[in-house]
């Protein structure tokens, strides 16, 4: 059966409190944390597929450019104690993609993903450089908007626009389907 998996990424403390190394979201991610949730708790219910992917950096620049954010073992690589995912999968990936998970390609397989449904951080960097990659390896993509939170308040619409021109669909949590195969 082919089917949609909803991944949720980056929701990780260095990048989602204040206090963290490199605090991409703060002022969105209170708004979309409960919207994850919900998006989360509803694919459960659906018996839908669930991946929570997160990073840890690859490139020893890109650990430099981060402050060293998101280190393997550190509470700021840890998962933000707010959100809710159960027993949804984890992956790791060592880039902005997720498409840089070695693991992600066999995932997507096994659960027979042709759509990818995508929530998360930052809209500007992993979702458009994921969505980006997604579409190239022809999956279709659904962003849900208001679970995506970004580097600029405001900056949303403008990545969105930009990523729909491209081919990805925009929905809400509130107007979201999930497909039944």
């Amino acid at each position: 059966m082919k089917q949609q998996a909803l991944l949720v990424i980056d929701l990780q403390n260095d990048f989602t409190r204040a206090e963290g190394k490199l605090p991409a979201c703060t002022a969105e991610v209170d708004e979309i944390l409960p919207i994850v949730n919900a998006a989360v708790a509803h694919w459960h219910v659906h018996g839908r597929p669930v991946l929570v992917l997160t990073t840890q950096w690859g490139s020893w620049l890109m650990r430099w450019l981060t402050k060293q954010s998101v280190a393997p073992g550190t509470r700021g690589a840890a998962l933000d104690t707010r959100l809710s995912v159960g027993g949804a999968a984890h992956l790791v990936k060592p880039a902005k993609s997720i498409f840089t998970c070695p693991e992600l390609a066999a995932w997507l397989e096994a659960h027979d993903v042709t759509q990818l449904v995508l929530c998360g951080l930052a809209a500007e960097h992993c979702i458009t450089a994921s969505t980006l990659q997604a579409l190239k390896q022809g999956y279709d993509v659904l962003l849900l908007t208001d679970a995506i939170a970004s580097y600029k308040p405001g900056a949303r619409a403008e990545v969105f626009r930009s990523l729909s021109a491209q081919g990805a669909q925009l929905r809400t949590q509130s107007n979201l389907s999930v497909s039944t195969g």
